[in-house]
């Protein structure tokens, strides 16, 4: 069994992925992909700039990316997970939705959280211990634990981050993003889907879309995703772009993986 990983928001520095731009397929894809985006993501990449500091343009650039570069792969995968935001790139790895419309409903789910973001400003931070009053638990990962709440709430080390993600906070950005889930008519998925929200196996055949939209304001129980997946036992894990931080991750929980870095790993997954 193949297993693909897909990142989150967080997971990514200013100049990743620009190497994918050497890739002819890759740039041209991504190209196509500017129209849902709502921006120039060859630009975003090659140039940076606010797309990088902009959740509703961040968003879309990272699943127009992480899709681009799955197009590629050897496919269909029998398992699909993703860290937050990658959900929407595993339910799209599927087959329940395709690409452009993933990348289109990231922009809508970019432009909620944003909007949530500024009515109720936070942020997060990593959690030593109990999680204190007026904080959610908003991240589970191997060896840390985030919270998620209003700014001045927040205590110890704090994670860069454009808003109090996971967390009650979010809870006006469910309309608009119910709305634009509704809009979909997705397909019957193949394969298993390992969920942020409770880290079991799904069948992909499943409409999705609940446990979507719930998790915008539930944590993501990732340590229990991986723990899945290594008792389902992949024979190979790929890990899409940018992928460094994941991989440390599935280290941790002793699932060896391959990350798609650039194209030159492409081409050593694909001879």
């Amino acid at each position: 069994m193949i297993a693909w990983v897909f990142p989150g928001q967080g997971h990514e520095r200013p100049g990743d992925g620009r190497a994918w731009l050497d890739h002819s397929g890759v740039r041209a894809r991504l190209q196509e992909l500017s129209e849902p985006a709502g921006l120039d993501l060859v630009q975003a990449l090659e140039r940076g700039g606010r797309a990088w500091s902009r959740t509703e343009g961040l968003q879309p650039l990272l699943v127009g990316l992480a899709l681009a570069v799955a197009e590629r792969l050897p496919g269909p995968p029998q398992i699909v997970a993703g860290h937050s935001l990658g959900e929407l790139c595993a339910w799209s790895a599927t087959g329940a939705i395709d690409t452009h419309a993933t990348v289109a409903l990231a922009r809508a789910r970019g432009l909620a959280m944003a909007a949530a973001a500024r009515e109720r400003p936070g942020g997060m931070c990593v959690l030593e211990g109990r999680l204190p009053r007026g904080l959610d638990l908003a991240v589970d990962n191997p060896g840390q634990r985030i919270a998620s709440g209003p700014l001045d709430r927040l205590v110890g080390r704090r994670i860069p981050t454009l808003g109090p993600w996971h967390s009650r906070a979010m809870a006006s950005a469910r309309p608009d993003f119910a709305r634009a889930l509704a809009r979909l008519r997705p397909r019957p998925g193949r394969g298993l889907f390992l969920t942020n929200g409770d880290g079991q196996p799904q069948p992909a055949h499943q409409d999705l879309r609940p446990l979507l939209l719930a998790q915008l304001t539930q944590p993501v129980r990732w340590t229990r995703c991986l723990d899945s997946l290594r008792r389902l036992r992949p024979t190979e894990v790929w890990i899409l772009p940018p992928g460094r931080l994941l991989a440390q991750q599935l280290q941790a929980r002793g699932v060896p993986a391959r990350v798609l870095e650039t194209p030159y790993d492409l081409e050593d997954l694909c001879d």
